[in-house]
C-alpha cells in the first residue's frame, strides 16, 4: 500500500497545474461578430483596427479559427462610450 502511495504521489508531482479559467457568470454570455456588429454599431474592420489600438475589448478563442466576445467586455465597452470614454 505504500508503494502505490508513493507512486500516485510521484504522479501528482509531476502532473502541471491546470491554469485557472476565467469566471463567467451565467448571464455572461459569448457574442459572435454579427452579434457584436449589431450590439455596437461598428464595421467588422473598424472592430479589429480598434482591438489593435487596444480601443476594443479583445475577441476570446473558441477554438479553431472561431472566436467570440465576452458580453460583460462589450457591456463595458458600452457604457465607456455612453460616459464619454474611448469611442
Amino acid at each position: 500500500m505504500n508503494a502505490v502511495i508513493s507512486l500516485d504521489s510521484r504522479r501528482q508531482a509531476s502532473t502541471p497545474a491546470p491554469a485557472a479559467l476565467p469566471v463567467i457568470t451565467p448571464s455572461d454570455r459569448i457574442l459572435r461578430m454579427p452579434m457584436v456588429r449589431e450590439r455596437v454599431g461598428l464595421s467588422k474592420h473598424t472592430i479589429y483596427r480598434r482591438i489593435l489600438a487596444r480601443e476594443f475589448p479583445a475577441q476570446v478563442s473558441l477554438g479553431g479559427t472561431s472566436v467570440g466576445w465576452r458580453e460583460s467586455d462589450i457591456n463595458a465597452w458600452i457604457a465607456g462610450v455612453w460616459q464619454g470614454g474611448a469611442a
